[in-house]
């Protein structure tokens, strides 16, 4: 979605902050050399960490098998939210990518967003998953735009799931909803473009699920 946007010619940051684990620079074809712990430690200028996809879009690379980072306390993350929005004058868009859960590196980033675009599947546990995230949501306060994307699952079973939620938010609030932008077909072009180190969307504009994902950003843009 990141890379679609920096096509309209918006200039986008997206931040992998599933630490420790990041692996969205696999679907971009880069090979970073710097990661986020540049903003931690002070070894010199943290945006030389920031690695070019293309003109409009850069990256920042979360890091993988690093332990350490994945269970760093709340007020370093804060910090680090607090460097991100210093970044706000750059970019257009900064998309942070963030891991599942609601732990203190993820719900700080979450509360902090000005839209959230909640990504799950038709799978029962995760989709209990979403809806407990979207309960705490709503108990912390979080009054912004929500959206709901459907990975892994043709239109009528992404739509069931988009009733299935809809209709549990209705229970704790009559006013609380969030919108549906579509679903994401499962595709086996995604792994032949991670193997290929290239970005899936340049290789396989024409893919079911890069066609389900044009729709979503298309959507979301309305």
């Amino acid at each position: 979605l990141s890379q679609l946007v920096s096509r309209q010619g918006r200039n986008v940051l997206l931040i992998d902050a599933d630490f420790g684990m990041a692996d969205a620079h696999l679907y971009l074809g880069l090979k970073p050399q710097k990661d986020i712990t540049h903003f931690f430690n002070g070894s010199g200028d943290p945006e030389s960490a920031i690695a070019k996809c293309n003109d409009h879009l850069h990256y920042i690379y979360g890091g993988s098998g690093m332990s350490d980072l994945a269970h760093l306390p709340a007020l370093p993350w804060m910090r680090l939210l607090k460097t991100f929005s210093q970044l706000e004058q750059k970019y257009t868009d900064i998309v942070i990518d963030l891991a599942a859960g609601v732990g203190p590196q993820v719900l700080p980033y979450l509360l902090a967003a000005e839209e959230i675009v909640l990504v799950t599947n038709p799978d029962p546990v995760a989709l209990l998953d979403a809806f407990a995230l979207l309960k705490i949501l709503k108990q912390k306060g979080y009054c912004d735009s929500v959206y709901l994307v459907v990975n892994r699952a043709v239109a009528v079973k992404g739509e069931r799931v988009a009733e299935i939620m809809t209709q549990g938010l209705a229970k704790i609030n009559p006013d609380y909803s969030v919108e549906y932008l579509g679903s994401i077909s499962e595709s086996r072009a995604l792994l032949l473009a991670l193997r290929r180190q290239a970005p899936f969307l340049d290789l396989y504009p024409y893919d079911p699920a890069a066609i389900d994902l044009k729709k979503v950003d298309a959507q979301q843009a309305r």
